[in-house]
């Protein structure tokens, strides 16, 4: 990030309750996604929402009647994407989903990975959907407090990495409000760039009341407030990367005669 800018963050939700051998049913799911948008109303905050389908999601269709700021991706599962699906599976399964989210009025420009990388040689395939920037799957614990930089790929395409996910994964780590205020404060001290995902399926396992995530939002809405960081899309945040950095022009060292 350049010097005398804010620190960005990004937060991501992938709606992931529906997937297959989910244990959430749809009154677990209606009950997460309330409080969620509760608390991001409260707070003043918008977020990046991940789906499957997009275009037949019941809670994208209630985020969209919010009117508030959010922006919708497409949440990219290893059925579809990587290297064991292959080049034609990918191929087909972007162009089913794009296609039905474009016919539905939505505007997808970023693919939120769940458990999945796209290979380097399927990248030309996003652009030619307008997809611009790939979230990445979720942070380990070892990179659970960095604010970490994002990365411009083949394409023009930009990849943005996660800093926290809440909650944390595995048996010993928690809710992951901690290192989600980590994440936060390393982005303001760097005035750098840090991303949290937000787990559904793993809040409705662990944390169904979303005390880890209200915390984690209250302490970024109060950065917010003192001027210490900026809450953005991470399509909002590619189109910045994509920006050529501003130059200084070279001043000559000869002296006048």
């Amino acid at each position: 990030m350049a010097a005398g800018r804010l620190g960005a963050l990004a937060i991501t939700v992938d709606l992931n309750l529906g997937g297959a051998g989910g244990k959430h049913g749809p009154k677990q799911e209606t009950a997460i996604l309330t409080r969620l948008l509760e608390l991001f109303d409260l707070y003043e905050l918008s977020a990046t929402w991940a789906a499957a389908e997009p275009a037949q999601s019941d809670a994208i269709g209630r985020i969209r009647e919010t009117g508030a700021a959010h922006e919708i991706a497409l949440l990219g599962e290893s059925t579809w994407v990587g290297s064991e699906a292959g080049r034609p599976q990918f191929a087909r399964q972007l162009e089913r989903r794009m296609g039905a989210a474009c016919g539905a009025g939505l505007s997808l420009s970023t693919l939120a990975l769940c458990g999945a990388r796209v290979p380097r040689d399927h990248y030309d395939l996003l652009v030619k959907h307008s997809v611009c920037v790939v979230r990445q799957s979720r942070a380990g614990a070892r990179r659970a407090l960095a604010a970490l930089q994002p990365q411009s790929l083949r394409h023009g395409v930009w990849e943005a990495p996660p800093s926290a996910t809440l909650p944390q994964r595995g048996a010993w780590f928690g809710t992951g409000a901690g290192a989600g205020r980590g994440a936060v404060r390393k982005a303001i001290a760097m005035s750098g760039f840090a991303q949290i995902i937000l787990d559904v399926a793993g809040l409705a396992e662990r944390d169904p009341r979303l005390q880890a995530v209200e915390s984690v939002l209250r302490y970024a809405a109060r950065a917010v407030g003192r001027g210490q960081l900026r809450m953005e899309s991470l399509s909002r945040l590619a189109a910045e990367w994509m920006q050529p950095l501003p130059t200084t022009p070279a001043r000559s060292i000869l002296r006048a005669a």
